[in-house]
């Protein structure tokens, strides 16, 4: 795997802006909440970054170079960072074995970066490299939430590729961390959150698009003066950097995922009740108008991108379905969204900015939910862990069925398409 080992210097580039969009062994997490406990060797916290960019994002090692300067003035925090750019053979690892330590590179040879044995090999890397009680992933790359997944390789030795979150929920159920980080486009969803539960306590994205806005740096400072503040709390600090960093309209939330199983159960229920509502026409009716009134997290109009528009707000989701009338629907809905609500640690968002502010973003709640309406239902969608444990994306096809657009069901004819507004 190894080919070259060096001490990482300035002949890094250090002109990158990325945009889009061995630590001990942390003790199992329980598959009820996810409780994550650190071992107590080690640095107290340890970052991985895995900057999979070999697409139009990669803008070279710059930010990696960046990163590491600043944790090798932390106390607390080694950081570890996968590289991947457009270029051919130019996957690199840089990690540090302790806080302080001069960071060191070792050059792989060409990843797949879209798999997920790529992460895999990285964080088993990392857990065997960087000794630590703690430990916070980022992902950065194109994102494309619970339907598209992350991190879309184009030019590697397998094609194109992306990674799925049941792929990402397998490599950090072998090796779990505290904090799960997604700096990319549209990946702070209930559903995410939900598939990640047995590998993370806390989950942070962006419910919109976004452009790269994760000031690595500060997240640094963060989780250095913070060893062994709570999760939760280290989390809302984090929320506050990475929104101050925001250029444009967009919306940040943080989830904690220990509580997503409720959150399952209770849409669960709700989804009973609704397969059973829309077999009467004008219920149907009017519960697709209560989701098609919900605020959605996009406004896109590319034929590739208009799936987007249905990542809509969770909790105005279940206000709006609540104002129905009927009394079955409206106690299941605010029942999720009591869950929802004790699950959301925090949100920020911004009205206006880059793009003159095209998107309403009011009524943010910090979470997102797959909500499709006039139109057939993805049906990757239908195989993750949220629809298997809740059947929200069966009540969808249900809803969807019947209409002049065919299928309730389709399968992804865009499964690469990411906005390129940056």
């Amino acid at each position: 795997m190894q080919t070259h080992v060096k001490r990482l210097s300035a002949t890094l580039a250090v002109t990158a802006l990325l945009a889009g969009c061995g630590v001990s062994p942390i003790a199992s997490l329980g598959s009820g909440n996810a409780q994550v406990q650190g071992m107590s060797a080690g640095a107290p916290w340890s970052l991985l970054t895995f900057f999979a960019l070999d697409n139009d994002l990669d803008h070279g090692t710059g930010i990696v170079n960046r990163l590491h300067a600043a944790s090798q003035r932390a106390s607390n925090v080694a950081s570890v960072s996968f590289y991947d750019g457009a270029k051919q053979n130019d996957t690199i690892y840089v990690y540090e074995t302790a806080p302080g330590v001069s960071a060191k590179s070792v050059n792989q040879r060409e990843a797949d970066s879209g798999t997920a044995a790529a992460l895999n090999e990285f964080v088993t890397f990392a857990t065997k490299t960087t000794a630590a009680q703690r430990r916070a992933l980022s992902m950065a790359d194109h994102g494309g939430g619970i339907v598209r997944g992350i991190c879309s390789d184009w030019n590697g030795p397998g094609g194109k590729k992306i990674i799925h979150m049941n792929e990402v929920a397998e490599v950090l159920a072998k090796n779990p961390v505290e904090i799960m980080m997604f700096d990319a486009c549209f990946m702070q969803m209930a559903e995410v959150g939900y598939e990640l539960r047995k590998g993370a306590k806390v989950l942070i994205a962006a419910q919109t698009t976004t452009r790269g806005d994760f000031p690595y740096e500060n997240i640094v400072k963060v989780l250095d003066s913070n060893p062994k503040a709570d999760s939760r709390k280290i989390a809302t600090e984090l929320l506050d950097v990475i929104a101050a960093n925001a250029r444009y309209e967009v919306a940040f939330g943080a989830m904690d995922i220990t509580k997503s199983e409720e959150l399952a159960r209770r849409m669960a229920k709700l989804s009973d009740v609704l397969l059973v509502k829309v077999k009467d026409r004008n219920s149907k009716k009017a519960i697709a108008s209560a989701i098609r009134g919900s605020m959605a997290y996009a406004n896109e109009t590319s034929p590739g991108l208009t799936m987007y528009n249905h990542y809509r707000d969770l909790l105005d989701v279940m206000e709006n379905l609540s104002r129905i009338g009927d009394a079955e629907i409206t106690a299941a809905a605010k029942s999720v969204s009591e869950a929802a609500k004790a699950s959301i640690i925090g949100e920020r968002h911004r009205k206006a900015g880059f793009f003159g502010g095209e998107l309403n973003l009011d009524k943010a709640s910090g979470l997102a939910i797959y909500a499709q309406v006039d139109g057939p239902v993805e049906s990757k969608y239908l195989q993750r862990a949220w629809n298997r444990d809740t059947r929200w994306g069966d009540f969808l096809a249900q809803l969807n069925s019947g209409g002049a657009w065919g299928p309730a069901v389709q399968q992804d004819k865009y499964p690469y398409a990411f906005p390129t507004r940056y």
